[in-house]
């Protein structure tokens, strides 16, 4: 009954690598699925080593490993759902686990070793699913609750019908040893696939994240802004389209690097006064067009206005410089015949180029029923072009 003997570790050993590898590109619950299956295959090790050199210690560390491994799992699985939740009550129980099953080796009680251990490890497994139940809304956290879910019934099953399997003969030879190697490559399998599938798909979501963000003002690129506004030109919606005025008397004046931080704080402003479900990217240089959703031109206006006072206002020192800071705006409405929403992107620019003719520091919006005078309104309000 011993066929598990060394797939087991082996099989635990190669998903503690691999996600021992992983944890170095980021997955922040890739370590803790890397010492789970290490704990777990220096376990599966223990029975081996205690055939060559007989001693009560090599129990009792299986029992730690097992204990440590369950902890490492449930910790893998809760820094995906609800990281720390519970953690001083499940250190405690790993911490009750080890205590309890040397008590039970003490007192020569191996029954109550294996219903310490499995129970510990029913516990720990378990737990993390209760704090999955809100966040599983995708396949792959329900894949990975439902290989937790596997593991959990089996020390479970385990727990329950104990009396039955494990007999009175040799640890080695009797059927609970079987069936818990043998359900551990199965569900371990199952664990160690789902888990590897969680860590990569977050890191393709980061990647692609990166790959659509602007490294210098972590808004949207080219890419990333088309990719966020699929099909803005069906809905109802407003662009804006902003520049920041002079810029490059700023690059000659203070150096590319001061010019990075004008840009940055741009950015910084534009995102502190856009509504939530916005899209702002940068297209280039100092170069930014807002996406608003459900927007009409008046909100758009209103919108640019409060990021040209705002900025106008506070550029300067969030960029650290000693300098005049102001940007102009052109915002154009999405039609209903628009092909796609650079149609209404090229209507921004038109009104933007309009602004910066008619003396920069203002908001300009393009007009569709019919070409009018470009007309101040007030200090930098709205102006309507044809």
């Amino acid at each position: 009954m011993t066929n598990f003997a060394f797939f087991l570790p082996v099989m635990f050993s190669t998903f503690a690598l691999l996600f021992l590898a992983i944890s170095r590109l980021g997955p922040a619950a890739a370590p803790f699925w890397a010492a789970g299956f290490g704990c777990a295959a220096l376990g599966f090790w223990a029975p081996a080593i205690d055939q060559l050199l007989p001693s009560p210690a090599w129990s009792l560390l299986a029992d730690a490993l097992f204990a440590c491994a369950f902890l490492a799992y449930s910790e893998a699985l809760l820094v995906r759902w609800c990281a720390r939740w519970l953690l001083h009550v499940r250190l405690f129980i790993t911490v009750g686990a080890v205590l309890g099953c040397a008590v039970a080796i003490l007192l020569q009680l191996p029954l109550l070793e294996l219903a310490v251990s499995d129970a510990a490890s029913f516990v720990l497994i378990a737990l993390p699913l209760v704090a999955a139940l809100p966040h599983l809304r995708n396949r792959l956290d329900q894949a990975l609750a439902l290989a937790a879910l596997l593991v959990a019934f089996d020390g479970l099953s385990r727990l329950a019908t104990l009396l039955v399997t494990r007999g009175s003969g040799a640890f080695l030879d009797s059927v609970y040893f079987f069936l818990m190697q043998a359900f551990a490559s199965v569900f371990g399998l199952f664990l160690g696939l789902a888990a590897l599938a969680g860590c990569m798909s977050e890191l393709i979501a980061r990647y692609r994240r990166e790959a659509e963000l602007d490294p210098l003002t972590q808004s949207l690129n080219r890419r990333g802004f088309d990719r966020a506004s699929v099909g803005a030109h069906d809905r109802k919606g407003a662009v804006i389209s902003c520049d920041i005025d002079r810029f490059k008397a700023v690059n000659d004046r203070f150096g590319h690097q001061s010019g990075d931080q004008v840009i940055s704080a741009f950015a910084r402003v534009i995102m502190a006064h856009v509504p939530e479900d916005a899209r702002v990217a940068r297209f280039g240089g100092e170069e930014f067009v807002i996406y608003l959703p459900g927007a009409d031109l008046a909100k758009a206006i209103g919108c640019a206005e409060t990021i040209r006072q705002a900025f106008a206002a506070t550029g300067a020192e969030a960029a650290r410089i000693d300098h005049v800071l102001t940007a102009s705006f052109g915002a154009s409405a999405i039609l209903a015949d628009d092909g796609s929403i650079y149609d209404a992107l090229n209507r921004a620019d038109r009104a933007l180029y309009d602004a910066k003719n008619n003396g920069r520091n203002q908001v300009c919006a393009a007009s569709f029923l019919r070409p009018i005078a470009a007309r101040p309104v007030g200090d930098g309000l709205a102006r309507g072009i044809g």
